[in-house]
C-alpha cells in the first residue's frame, strides 16, 4: 500500500506542462482540469481557462454550484447552455435548489390558477412575488421554515435581466441532465469528481439519519466525505465546503485542502477555495486541479 509520501513523489515526477508529440510539438491527448463552486464568477472562470491554456485537446470537469453569491449568474447560466463537448458539468446543491425553486413556482401557479405567458418577464415577476408572499406567510404561521430564493438569484435575474419562465425551464432542463459524479481512470488509481462527497455503499454505518439518500451525500456531505467516503486506491476531488471556513476540518486558509486515508489508500481534495468571497476575503481564490499531474493553479 502506498503512503502519502510515495503518492506525492509520484505527482512530482509528472511535469505540469502539456504532453507534446516529438514530431509536431503539439498536444497529443491533453489534460483533465477540475474546478468547483464558481458561484456566478464567470470572469474568473474565463481567466482561469486562459491561465491554464485550456484547449480543445483538454477536458474540463466542473463539480457543481455555478450560481448564487456571485454577480454573473446570468452569464454563467447562458454559458452552461452552450458548453463544448470537452466540458462536463456536474450537479451541485445550488442547482438542486434552483430546480426546487422552479418546482415551487409552478406549484403556486397551479394553486393560484394563474395563466402565465411563458415568454413574459412581467408574468414571471408576478408569479415570483406571489410565491414569495406565500412562503413568507407560511413561515410566519409555522415553525417549519421554508426557504425560497435564499440568495436572491431569481429576483436578480427577473428584475435585472428580464428573464421569463421559458428561460427558467430551459436552464432547468440543462441542470436536470447534469450527473452527480464522474469517474475515470488515472495511471495508478481511479478518480471520482463529485460536488461534496462520494461513497460506494449507502446507507453506511455512522450515517444513519444524516442523509436521505446517496444523492444527498453527493451534494451536501462535509467532513463525512473525508472520514467515511472514498474508494479503495482512489482519488476523490470535490468542493462544496470553502477551505476558508474554520468551522470544518477542510480549513486551509483558502488553499486546496488534501487528505489521505491510508486504509483505503485514497487521496481527497477539496478544491473550493471560496472564489465568490473574493470581494470580502483577501485569501479567497478560484482553484483548478490537473488530475494527471497534480498541479494546482490559483487565481
Amino acid at each position: 500500500m502506498t503512503n502519502l509520501k510515495h503518492w506525492t513523489s509520484w505527482f512530482k515526477k509528472k511535469t505540469p506542462g502539456k504532453k507534446l508529440s516529438p514530431k509536431t510539438g503539439k498536444t497529443e491527448a491533453g489534460y483533465t482540469y477540475i474546478m468547483s463552486d464558481l458561484h456566478g464568477c464567470f470572469d474568473e472562470l474565463n481567466a482561469m481557462l486562459a491561465k491554464i491554456g485550456f484547449s480543445d485537446q483538454d477536458k474540463l470537469i466542473l463539480a457543481g454550484d455555478y450560481i448564487d453569491r456571485g454577480s454573473q449568474n446570468y452569464e454563467m447560466l447562458c454559458w452552461m447552455e452552450q458548453v463544448p463537448q470537452n466540458i462536463l458539468l456536474l450537479r451541485g446543491n445550488h442547482e438542486e435548489e434552483f430546480l426546487c425553486y422552479l418546482e415551487l413556482l409552478l406549484a403556486v401557479q397551479e394553486k393560484r390558477q394563474l395563466v402565465i405567458d411563458e415568454s413574459s418577464s412581467k408574468d414571471l415577476e408576478h408569479l415570483y412575488q406571489e410565491t414569495k408572499n406565500l412562503i413568507e406567510q407560511h413561515n410566519r404561521q409555522t415553525e417549519q421554515i421554508r426557504v425560497f430564493d435564499h440568495y436572491g438569484t431569481l429576483e436578480e435575474l427577473i428584475t435585472e435581466q428580464c428573464i421569463s419562465m421559458a428561460d427558467l425551464r430551459r436552464w432547468a432542463v440543462r441542470m436536470e441532465a447534469m450527473p452527480y459524479f464522474c469517474r475515470f481512470s488515472l495511471p495508478e488509481r481511479e478518480c471520482v469528481v463529485v460536488h461534496a462527497g462520494y461513497l460506494e455503499q449507502f446507507p453506511t454505518a455512522g450515517l444513519t439519519g444524516k442523509y436521505t439518500c446517496v444523492e444527498d451525500f453527493y451534494l451536501r456531505a462535509r467532513e463525512d466525505a473525508y472520514l467515511t467516503g472514498g474508494i479503495e486506491n482512489g482519488m476523490i476531488v470535490a468542493g462544496h465546503t470553502p477551505t476558508l471556513s474554520k468551522d470544518y476540518m477542510m480549513y486551509n486558509g483558502g488553499l486546496v485542502y488534501q487528505h489521505y486515508d491510508p486504509q483505503k489508500n485514497c487521496l481527497y481534495y477539496d478544491i473550493d477555495c471560496g472564489c465568490s468571497y473574493r470581494t470580502v476575503r483577501a485569501n479567497a481564490r478560484l482553484a483548478c486541479l490537473c488530475a494527471e499531474t497534480g498541479a494546482i493553479y490559483y487565481l
